[in-house]
């Protein structure tokens, strides 16, 4: 199974003078409550300050791209499971014409040539 993460921009702050580290406790915040609502560890928590707004956007824009990708993604295997599905009814379908030919033109083949024009004319 992929793994998947948890994304969060948050601001804007108003150029205020931070002191250092001062992302630490909002970072202890949120891989806590990641830990509770998942009932998993966080591998991975990072964060930091100085985004500025076109690389919220940059950031933001990317992250729309990648739930598109998801999206078409889900939508094209859905497509190809329903194809696929498709394809085994046909296959299914051409087994019992080969089952119904093979035993029936042995025994007879008249019969088995009309069953079969009859057949090509419903299509």
């Amino acid at each position: 199974m992929a793994k998947e993460y948890w994304h969060c921009i948050i601001g804007p702050t108003e150029g205020k003078e931070l002191p250092h580290g001062a992302d630490f406790p909002l970072r202890m915040a949120v891989k806590k409550a990641f830990d509770h609502t998942t009932g998993e560890s966080a591998e991975t928590c990072y964060s930091g300050w100085g985004y500025n707004e076109d690389d919220v956007n940059k950031i933001m824009n990317f992250c729309l791209g990648l739930s598109e990708v998801k999206d078409l993604r889900e939508e094209v295997d859905h497509d190809l499971r329903l194809d696929l599905q498709d394809a085994r009814e046909e296959i299914a379908d051409l087994r019992d014409a080969l089952d119904f030919c093979n035993i029936h033109l042995v025994d007879d083949p008249l019969a088995a040539h009309e069953r079969i024009m009859a057949a090509l004319e419903e299509e």
